[in-house]
């Protein structure tokens, strides 16, 4: 995609320093997670990247702007809902095939595996629904 378009990139922490060592990529924003006081990482959510990513563009003269969300292929529908979410509008770039390989040795159980990652999604996805239909049954809006 940067090969169409020279845009700038915000990317968790492991993938801008991977696109940055492996590719000489430039303008590259990391994101990085939260580290306790124990040392410890805080793994970043999907909502926690997208909204660290529009508190570092709202800053910028031109605003938040528009994103073109690459992940990966099984995740990237919640990535572009989610920051479509945080005020962000946002679109999986048409054409680009996104990586769809799961890793076995991943540190997260639900990364491991396609049936592992799905019944997470999905539960993630019900769980933003369900959120948006009582704030809206809250507000008297049906």
């Amino acid at each position: 995609m940067r090969a169409h378009r020279d845009v700038p990139v915000y990317a968790q922490w492991e993938i801008a320093r991977f696109l940055k060592s492996k590719y000489g990529m430039t303008r590259v924003t990391s994101i990085e997670p939260v580290v306790a006081p124990d040392g410890t990482i805080t793994y970043l959510s999907t909502d926690g990247v997208a909204a660290q990513v529009v508190e570092a563009r709202k800053k910028l003269p031109e605003g938040i702007g528009t994103a073109g969300v690459i992940g990966f292929r099984d995740h990237v529908k919640r990535c572009v809902q989610t920051t479509n979410d945080r005020g962000m509008t946002a679109y999986a770039p048409a054409g680009f095939e996104m990586p769809g390989t799961y890793d076995p040795e991943s540190g997260q159980a639900w990364t491991r595996r396609r049936d592992l990652y799905l019944v997470h999604d999905m539960t993630a996805q019900w769980t933003v629904l369900r959120e948006k239909l009582i704030a809206r049954a809250s507000s008297g809006n049906s």
